[in-house]
Formats: C-alpha cells, structure tokens, sequence
C-alpha cells in the first residue's frame, strides 16, 4: 500500500513555520574559542563550507560573537595597506601576521554581523521581519529556551525556504525590470586588477563580493568574493597569490577538480563561471538561482553582458517582505 502523498503547503503554513525547521540538523554547531588563532578559524570556515562561525568565551561558555569571511578579508586588507606603507612585500613577514591574531581579536572586525539570535520557534515570517529590520545582519544564531545554540540561520537558508511560498503567489511572474530589482551602480574591478585591490574594495565598502569585469569592453566575466580567499591557503602560506591579476589568481581555483559544478558560465562566455539573470528573467527564476546555486548575489546584465545591477539576498528579503506585508491586508 503506498504512503499518501502530504498535503501542499498553503502560503500561511508557510510563513508559520518554525525556523528550526529549516535549518541545517547538526549535532553541535561549529564553534571556535576566543583564544583559537585565527588560522584556526580559517581552517573552519574552508573545511565546512561556510562563511562564519560563531566565537565561544572561554569563561562563559557561551558565544559572544560571529568571526566570518570578511573578517579576515579585513585583516587582510590591512596586511596588504602595511606592506604598501613599508614599499615592499614579505610574504614570510605577510604569513606570520596573518597568524598572530586570535578569533577573540578578529570577531567582528569588519564591523558588521553582530551576534544575535533567534528562539527555535520564531516563524518564518517573524524571521523575515528580523532580516529586514537589521541592515547589516546576515545569520542569526538559533537558540533554545535555555540559550543553547542549535543551529546558524543564514539569510540564504531563509530565502530557500520560501521558495514554494513565491510559486503560488502573483510575484513570481513579474519580471527583475518590471520590479527593478537589484538596478543599483555595481562595484566592480576590471580582471586584469591585482586581486589583492580586489579584497581591499571588498574591505573598503563592507560586501562580499564584486562583479569582474574585462577592461576593454566592461562586459562582466565573472565574480571574485571573500571565500574566494581561501587560495592563499588556512594558513596563509601562499599569500603572494594575492598579488595576482585577478585572471590568474582565478586559475588557482580552476586547476582544481570539482565532482559537480552546476553553476553558469559568464555571459560573456569566458572561463569563470558566474550567475547572472536578465531584465527579463522572472522572480521565480531569479528564486530558483538562489536555491539551486546556494550563491549569495545574482548580477543583472543587459543584451550586451554589461551589468546594470546586482541582486542581493537582501533585496530579496525586502522584496518578499513588503509582498507578504501588502498581501496580508
């Protein structure tokens, strides 16, 4: 006898939900201590995959703050701003600063991402609200009624799980021109830029990442981002990639194998691969993106591959925001 199929999910079921259900089921959650050092961290962020971990004080037991990739491009970026100072660059000098700091030291550095959290049975609407509100909040720690941390909510996690609730709504259909979402100037280095002005403009503006653009044309060609930074190595021991073009700091990451690789290649057709939509392309498919790629920005290009915007997870928040908000009245 086959199991009855479970009931569709109505657009309020959705929005009910608790965010512990949508976050990812871990037995403990990655942590690293304040006096951890920071190649530590780093090592963290590259083996699981992720862009923060949350900094336990060693006399509380308890985390008191995020440390996550643009923090240590921050860290980086001043290294670099060192090294022009002194006209020269040591990459054994460059290494060893790079691992003097401490996580208790780096947490919060770029000044951005304040620890907070979030009960296990907030739904996905107050969540919403959580996100909108708090400009510069990229994850929330989830915590129980004891305080206990059970698990990071990202707003990448929370943009997936609304997913069915756009596809039975009137917004999937309308277009990224028709709402104008993401038009905004786009910060950009042309790909023959050294990547370590590429980190510096990151740690310059607060973002994570920029769209690359070739010098010539202006035409995008890709993307580089904070995680991009783990070329150098956990440790640092090839930090003078940094000094690359941006082209060939790319390469570092091209020679290596990937099993799957779902992502699209530049508009452009060029080497590295970039998510990018069109005017055209509707909310449904600009969610799906999101979903399947798991990527934090989706870049908006015209007829002639030239960026007119770029697409935040948090535009998208403010989008769905302001709909379920209209659509409740």
């Amino acid at each position: 006898m086959s199991t009855p199929a479970s009931p569709k999910k109505g657009k309020k079921d959705i929005l009910d939900q608790h965010v512990i259900d949508i976050v990812p089921s871990r037995k403990s959650v990655v942590t690293c201590k304040d006096s951890d050092s920071i190649v530590d961290a780093f090592n963290l962020l590259i083996k699981n995959k992720i862009l923060s971990v949350p900094v336990v004080d060693e006399k509380s037991g308890q985390p008191h703050a995020f440390i996550d990739a643009i923090d240590i491009v921050t860290h980086v970026a001043d290294i670099l701003l060192e090294g022009e100072m002194k006209e020269g660059f040591d990459k054994e000098i460059a290494k060893i600063e790079f691992g003097r700091y401490t996580c208790g030291q780096l947490a919060g550095y770029s000044q951005r991402d304040a620890y907070k959290t979030i009960r296990d049975n907030t739904t996905i609407q107050e969540a919403l609200d959580k996100f909108r509100s708090a400009a510069d909040q990229h994850r929330f720690a989830v915590v129980d009624a004891s305080g206990k941390v059970l698990s990071i909510l990202s707003q990448s996690q929370l943009v997936r799980s609304l997913l069915p609730y756009i596809q039975s709504t009137d917004l999937a259909g309308k277009t990224v021109g028709e709402l104008r979402l993401g038009y905004k100037p786009v910060l950009s280095i042309p790909v023959d830029a050294p990547a370590s002005q590429a980190f510096k403009k990151m740690q310059a503006a607060k973002v994570t990442g920029l769209a690359v653009l070739d010098a010539a044309t202006s035409k995008l060609v890709g993307s580089i981002s904070a995680s991009d930074l783990k070329e150098i190595g956990s440790d640092a021991s090839l930090f003078e990639r940094v000094l690359l073009p941006v082209g060939e700091f790319w390469a570092e990451t091209l020679k290596k194998p990937k099993r799957r690789d779902s992502r699209a290649t530049s508009p452009t057709g060029g080497r590295r691969q970039v998510y990018f939509v069109t005017p055209q392309d509707t909310i449904s498919t600009v969610f799906d993106k999101f979903s399947s790629t798991r990527v934090h920005r989706l870049f908006v290009v015209d007829e002639q591959s030239k960026p007119l915007g770029v697409i935040s997870l948090k535009d998208i928040i403010d989008q769905i925001s302001k709909f379920v908000e209209a659509d409740s009245h």
